[in-house]
């Protein structure tokens, strides 16, 4: 049995379409959330039973952020929500060569900076993906 440490994800953006990238720091816990349309195709010859196929998908990416005042990575997304603008994501589950890498046009959806009375700030964020792709990754990155 193997399993992935989730310990090494990383996610990157680019505000200069993917000339350079920014790490998005003091990550505690991100899901990426993908979902893929149905289709009903369903004619008489399907005896009775409902058919399916699939169509487009959607995807998502929630963070649960230390809030860094000073991240770069953190303030793009923080600044473009000001914005309402979009920024070029890239995402690994493992940094590791040869792993998946996500890529996608991206804008945040909600995002929540927070100062809690006994706690770490944090900055809670959703990210709307548009185009996501998957590729595999040629080298490692530097954590």
């Amino acid at each position: 049995m193997s399993g992935i440490p989730g310990r090494i994800a990383r996610l990157e953006v680019s505000d200069d379409a993917g000339v350079t990238w920014k790490n998005v720091g003091g990550i505690v816990e991100s899901t990426l959330n993908i979902n893929v349309d149905e289709l009903e195709v369903t004619t008489y010859d399907s005896a009775g039973h409902r058919e399916y196929i699939p169509n487009h998908d959607d995807a998502t990416l929630d963070l649960t952020c230390r809030w860094l005042e000073e991240d770069p990575g953190q303030s793009i997304i923080l600044g473009k929500m000001f914005d309402k603008s979009t920024y070029q994501v890239r995402f690994r589950l493992q940094s590791v060569a040869g792993r998946r890498l996500f890529t996608a046009t991206a804008f945040a959806t909600k995002g929540s900076p927070k100062a809690p009375l006994d706690d770490a700030s944090g900055f809670d964020v959703s990210l709307r993906m548009s185009g996501l792709g998957v590729s595999t990754q040629t080298t490692a990155m530097i954590p």
